[in-house]
């Protein structure tokens, strides 16, 4: 009885943490978008370098200040 207590609360500690963390996976994809719209809105980086932004899952890619990349093809 205390064995297959202590076992039922592994399982949903074990599920419980898997939840947790897909929140927050979840939570800090919202917010890396959020950024990168409020970003190519206000007309801070361009397709490429969003790109690359993209690839990389975060900001890290890109190149601030480059007007356009009409130049760069």
């Amino acid at each position: 009885m205390v064995e297959e207590k202590k076992e039922e609360e592994e399982i949903i500690d074990y599920w419980w943490n898997i939840v947790v963390e897909l929140v927050i996976k979840i939570e800090t994809s919202a917010i890396q978008r959020t950024k990168q719209v409020s970003l190519c809105e206000e007309g801070l980086y361009t397709s490429k370098s969003l790109l690359m932004a993209s690839a990389f899952g975060d900001l890290r890619g890109t190149f601030f200040g480059v007007p356009n990349d009409e130049n760069d093809e």
